[in-house]
C-alpha cells in the first residue's frame, strides 16, 4: 500500500512556528543524541590516534569561536542544521525512512570534520553482509553544497571514494577503517527543516513517519548517485561504477517500496529550491573547476 505522505503548508513562519526557547531545547537534545559514541582510543592498532584527537579538539574550538561571531539568525540556522542531522539519524531508522533493512550509524567527529560525513547508513543484505552509504547533511546556503560536491568529485578523480577511518558496525562485528564508501549530500530547505523539526519537538511520531522530507532525501540520493556514476564513467574510473550502481539499486528499491511516483519527485523540481540546487550541482559536477 502506498504511504500517505503529508504535504507541507504553502508557507511557514519560521520565528513563530518554533520559539527561540523551543529551538534551544531541541538543539541541546540534538547534541545529546549525536554525542560522539566512538572512542578513537579503542582503535589500538592505529598509531596516530592522539594526533586525530588533537585535530578534533582544535577544530571544535575554531567552530565554537566562529559560532560566537555569527549573528543570531546565523546561529539559529546552525542549530537547525544540527537538529535536522539528529532527526535524520534517529528517524532514518526509527521511522524507516531508509527502508526496513537500514541502520543509521553516527560518524565520529574526526570523520565528520575530515571526511565530511555526518551519518553512515548500513543496509543489511544477508546474515553476514551489508552495504554502506555515507551521508552529509546540509541545511544552509547553496555554496556549502558546492564545496561538499567538490570533495566527492576530487575523490572520484583520484579513483577512490570516501573513507571512514573510525568505523564500527555491530551487525558485522567490524571495528576499523572502511574505504570506498559512496557519499551523498542531503540538502534540506528551511521550510521543510522547520516543519520536520516542529514535529520532532512535539513528538508527533505519525507526522514524522509520513513526512515528505523522506521523498526529498531519497530523490536527492538517487539523482546524486546517478550523476556520480556517470562522472566516474566519464573519467574512466570503471572500478567505481559498480559501487555506485549497487548503491543506486538499493535507493531505487527503497523508493519502490514506498511506492513513490514521478509526481512525488516532479513536485520537488517545482516547489523545493534546495532540491534544485542539489540536483543541478550533481548533474553539472563535471563542469566544476
Amino acid at each position: 500500500m502506498r504511504p500517505s505522505f503529508d504535504r507541507l503548508p504553502d508557507s511557514v513562519n519560521e520565528e513563530v512556528r518554533i520559539s527561540h526557547e523551543a529551538m534551544n531545547a531541541a538543539y541541546k537534545r540534538a547534541l545529546v543524541l549525536l554525542e560522539d559514541p566512538i572512542d578513537p582510543r579503542k582503535f589500538t592498532d592505529y598509531r596516530d590516534v592522539d594526533k586525530d584527537i588533537e585535530l578534533v579538539a582544535k577544530a571544535e574550538k575554531r567552530y565554537a569561536d566562529e559560532f560566537a561571531q555569527k549573528s543570531p539568525e546565523e546561529q539559529r540556522t546552525v542549530k537547525l542544521s544540527k537538529i535536522i542531522e539528529a532527526i535524520i539519524f534517529e528517524h532514518g531508522e526509527k521511522s524507516n525512512w531508509f527502508g526496513e533493512s537500514a541502520t543509521t550509524i553516527q560518524a565520529s567527529r574526526y570523520d565528520d570534520i575530515v571526511h565530511h560525513v555526518d551519518t553512515i547508513i548500513e543496509f543489511e543484505e544477508g546474515p553476514a553482509s551489508a552495504s554502506h552509504l555515507a551521508v552529509a547533511i546540509d541545511v544552509t546556503i547553496a555554496d556549502h553544497i558546492g564545496k561538499k560536491f567538490d570533495y566527492i568529485k576530487k575523490s572520484i578523480d583520484e579513483g577512490k571514494l570516501t573513507e571512514i577511518k573510525y568505523f564500527v558496525s555491530e551487525f558485522l562485528g567490524f571495528h576499523g577503517r572502511k574505504t570506498n564508501v559512496p557519499h551523498v549530500v542531503i540538502g534540506i530547505d528551511k521550510k521543510t527543516a522547520y516543519s520536520v523539526a516542529d514535529a520532532w519537538i512535539k513528538g508527533d511520531m505519525k507526522k514524522l513517519a509520513t513526512h515528505p522530507i523522506q521523498i526529498t532525501i531519497l530523490e536527492e540520493m538517487r539523482v546524486e548517485l546517478e550523476a556520480f556514476k556517470n562522472y566516474a564513467e566519464l573519467k574512466g574510473k570503471t572500478e567505481l561504477v559498480p559501487i555506485f550502481e549497487k548503491a543506486l539499486e538499493t535507493v531505487r528499491g527503497i523508493m519502490d517500496s514506498k511506492s513513490m511516483t514521478p509526481d512525488d519527485t516532479r513536485r520537488l523540481d517545482l516547489e523545493n529550491e534546495m532540491f534544485f540546487v542539489v540536483k543541478s550541482s550533481a548533474e553539472h559536477i563535471a563542469d566544476r573547476k
